[in-house]
């Protein structure tokens, strides 16, 4: 029988490959065992979160038999918390979304703008499937790339220059010499991961997944509350600004259908909301946080842009 050991060697699961131990949660129960295949960065990240102990045995060798495999434990996590856990660690500092498509009309896949290089290009995540399978991209390729900056929409067609898989799957990306802006929205918003709740008789936790000083978009958990055009509701959330944190409680109302916007996240609904009965104060600290994450967010995308336009 092969002995377990406290689970210490995260770099050897990689994605894609055969995975080189079994993984056991806390309570010693087989998450994974040693020759399946790491399917998704998802399914990576659930190991790294719970695995507690490993052990280069196979699964019978660890005292099941072939009647009697160990229980699976499930690698679930709550949606809300993937959906932060992703914004967070996949990005960095840059909080920029970007949808790709093949074609002008195809399906589009989500990245996030990373930067800009030194040869007056992009550096953006590669698109990813909503199993989180990376779409397969080739040099030399055209895309069509549309985002939202500041208060309008902007659409344009880049040639990607390399492809990198280390130390994460990136792009580099040509910018043409011509870009399409459109502008959509009376005042900007920009794309956030805040924690924040909605009590509309019955309190439940949701994410801000953008916001400005008269609206926003949460993230929902289906199972938890499903909202309706025109609800009105109280948006309980903080910011933190200049070394204080400013405590939100205001009535808003619930614009439009609930929509599926990433099908990365199939038990999250999305639901816009426009806020009410702000304070000079609450606006104030509203508007010097979106410019300020936009400052932030921006800056590099802004210096490759202005180029281009």
């Amino acid at each position: 029988m092969a002995s377990h050991q406290a689970f210490t060697d995260q770099d050897s699961i990689v994605v894609g490959r055969a995975l080189p131990f079994s993984v056991y949660s806390a309570d010693r129960k087989l998450l994974l065992a040693k020759g399946q295949t790491v399917e998704s960065e998802r399914t990576r990240d659930q190991l790294i979160r719970a695995g507690k102990f490993q052990s280069l045995g196979s699964a019978l060798e660890l005292g099941a038999t072939e009647e009697h495999q160990p229980e699976l434990a499930p690698l679930i996590e709550n949606p809300l918390e993937t959906y932060s856990r992703d914004f967070n660690s996949a990005v960095g500092n840059s909080r920029v979304g970007v949808r790709v498509s093949r074609e002008e009309t195809g399906e589009s896949y989500p990245c996030w703008v990373l930067g800009a290089d030194e040869q007056h290009g992009l550096i953006v995540t590669a698109p990813t499937k909503p199993d989180r399978s990376i779409v397969p991209v080739n040099e030399g390729q055209t895309w069509v790339f549309r985002m939202m900056y500041l208060t309008a929409a902007v659409k344009f067609n880049g040639t990607i220059r390399k492809v990198q898989f280390e130390p994460m799957p990136l792009m580099n990306v040509s910018l043409p010499k011509q870009v399409e802006l459109r502008h959509v929205r009376a005042s900007p918003r920009v794309a956030t991961c805040m924690r924040a709740s909605v009590d509309y008789g019955k309190e439940v936790p949701v994410l801000i997944t953008d916001i400005g000083v008269g609206g926003m978009r949460i993230a929902i958990e289906r199972e938890s509350w499903e909202p309706r055009a025109g609800q009105r509701i109280t948006l309980k959330f903080e910011i933190a600004m200049l070394g204080q944190d400013y405590h939100f409680k205001v009535p808003a109302t619930v614009v439009g259908k609930p929509h599926d916007l990433d099908k990365r996240y199939p038990t999250l609904s999305f639901a816009g909301l426009k806020i009410e009965a702000q304070s000079e104060t609450e606006k104030l600290v509203l508007h010097s946080y979106v410019f300020e994450r936009t400052a932030l967010d921006f800056n590099a995308l802004w210096k490759a842009l202005t180029q281009a336009i």
